[in-house]
């Protein structure tokens, strides 16, 4: 199943003590958290996705703004943490039980399956 993702270049993750799985299409734009769609703005999915792709690496405010915005925005380091607080809430819709994206204090954020 890894390898059909792998070639049509979607990314699963799977989640430790459950069947359920993030799969992340890039092509479409999507992600899926247990066969449903996140709605997610375009900036939003970019960081998601970045994240999922790099289970338990930390990303500074920094690196996500420059992973999130095109360049014709002008933003602040802040908007990440907007945008990570939407997507946070977005997920807890579906996963109630899962702290999926943690914040480290000082630094930024890391997508890390808590058990």
């Amino acid at each position: 199943m890894n390898a059909q993702f792998r070639r049509s270049g979607m990314h699963a993750v799977a989640l430790p003590e459950s069947s359920s799985v993030f799969v992340v299409d890039a092509d479409k734009m999507l992600i899926l958290v247990r066969g449903l769609v996140l709605t997610l703005t375009p900036a939003e999915f970019r960081i998601l996705a970045e994240l999922i792709r790099h289970p338990g690496r930390v990303y500074s405010r920094q690196q996500l703004l420059t992973i999130s915005s095109d360049e014709l925005r002008d933003s602040s380091d802040r908007t990440v943490d907007s945008h990570i607080k939407n997507i946070r809430k977005k997920i807890t819709e579906r996963l109630p039980e899962l702290d999926c994206l943690q914040s480290v204090y000082g630094v930024g954020y890391r997508f890390e399956m808590a058990t």
